[in-house]
């Protein structure tokens, strides 16, 4: 019988030892779960700066991004890049004060500059443990290869310089 086993679902099990296929299905709910936190952190901001600029005195460019973060197409509007003077210097400082004020008081009580550190200290973090594991299971490996060459009293490289010799011996009699 074939049994399916849903490495999502048991990807955080404590009692789970790993293995490649694991390792990799770990890393990718860590990145799709640093993605969630990033568009979270997109839409906020998104939703921050649209309810600032609407507010009177209109600006007197009502648009400030186009797109959206979930499709990966979020951008400050092209016209406001290539002529800023479109919002009038109020409108830049209360969008600019942004920065320090809380993304939302209920579950976020963070400011959009605190939250993205965060992320990237969880990011950084996340990537520095992956490359220590990486070398500490190459050291591994290497010390256990080490170790069954030593006991098995076979080197390879050893044991071809012996062959070519007995080679070039049977070669040099049979003349």
């Amino acid at each position: 019988g074939t049994e399916t086993i849903n490495l999502t679902e048991r990807c955080y099990d404590a009692g789970q030892e790993g293995g490649s296929l694991l390792g990799l299905e770990r890393a990718r709910q860590s990145l799709t779960t640093f993605k969630d936190h990033l568009n979270d952190l997109a839409v906020s901001m998104e939703e921050r700066i649209q309810g600032v600029n609407k507010e009177p005195p209109a600006a007197g460019h009502p648009v400030f991004f186009t797109g959206s973060p979930a499709e990966g197409s979020f951008c400050v509007d092209d016209s406001l890049v290539s002529n800023p003077d479109l919002l009038d210097g109020t409108k830049a400082q209360d969008i600019s004060s942004l920065r320090g004020q809380n993304i939302n008081e209920e579950d976020k009580r963070f400011t959009f500059e605190e939250y993205y550190s965060l992320l990237l200290v969880k990011v950084g973090g996340s990537a520095k443990n992956a490359g220590d594991m990486a070398y500490n299971q190459s050291a591994i490996s290497n010390q256990i290869t080490a170790l069954r060459d030593s006991i098995s009293g076979v080197l390879v490289d050893e044991e071809l310089a012996k062959m070519l010799q007995f080679q070039y011996g049977y070669q040099a009699s049979a003349r």
